[in-house]
């Protein structure tokens, strides 16, 4: 009796440690699963994230379009006047502008781009193309006039193989020279006549 009582407590000792040990092995299994899911999601996210960045760097590598740059002009303007007409023309050559159009057609001189307007010191023109009538990546002349500050009239300049202000081809600068303008230029004031504009003579300066 002794005997079978004993292999049966062992019996139960081992069915117990049996039992113990498969239960903790199940909570170590569970606990492996978690940490094995946490690393894969995570893995995931930085995967996602990775390609996220790659995408936006191939994005900024990307070339972009760029405009192509404006025509550009270099004016010249000399004053070669003298007497009467020099002092008066000092005191008011404020009101004065150099107008400046680049052509795509130099038989059309009210089309091209938008006009540029200098004062009479000159300077670099930028033009600029108007809306309406295409590009001036390459004009094919530049128109050169005179005009007064918020006026639309035009005072043509002149020169060697130039008609109504219209240079043809499109030098990298041009040389304007004022003269005296044509009687009579004065009121009774001692002012320029509204009409008075000083003679000018342009020629390209490449």
């Amino acid at each position: 009796m002794k005997t079978l009582a004993k292999t049966l407590l062992q019996g139960v000792a081992v069915i117990a440690i049996g039992f113990a040990t498969l239960t903790l092995n199940n909570v170590y299994a569970e606990t492996n699963n978690d940490y094995d899911e946490s690393y894969d999601s995570s893995g995931n996210d930085d995967v996602n994230s990775e390609g996220d960045n790659n995408g936006e760097n191939i994005g900024d590598g990307e070339e972009q379009e760029q405009e192509p740059a404006l025509p550009t002009l270099q004016v010249q303007v000399q004053m070669n006047m003298s007497g009467e007409y020099k002092t008066i023309f000092n005191k008011e050559k404020g009101k004065f502008q150099v107008f400046l159009r680049a052509l795509n057609d130099t038989k059309n001189s009210t089309k091209g781009s938008k006009p540029v307007k200098l004062d009479l010191n000159g300077g670099d023109a930028a033009f600029e193309s108007a809306s309406a009538n295409g590009s001036i990546d390459q004009p094919q002349g530049v128109l050169v006039a005179l005009s007064k500050v918020g006026n639309t009239y035009q005072y043509f300049c002149s020169g060697k193989g130039i008609k109504d202000g219209v240079i043809k081809g499109f030098p990298q600068g041009i040389k304007i020279t004022l003269t005296n303008g044509n009687k009579p230029y004065k009121t009774a004031a001692g002012t320029l006549r509204n009409d008075s504009y000083p003679n000018c003579q342009v020629e390209a300066a490449n």
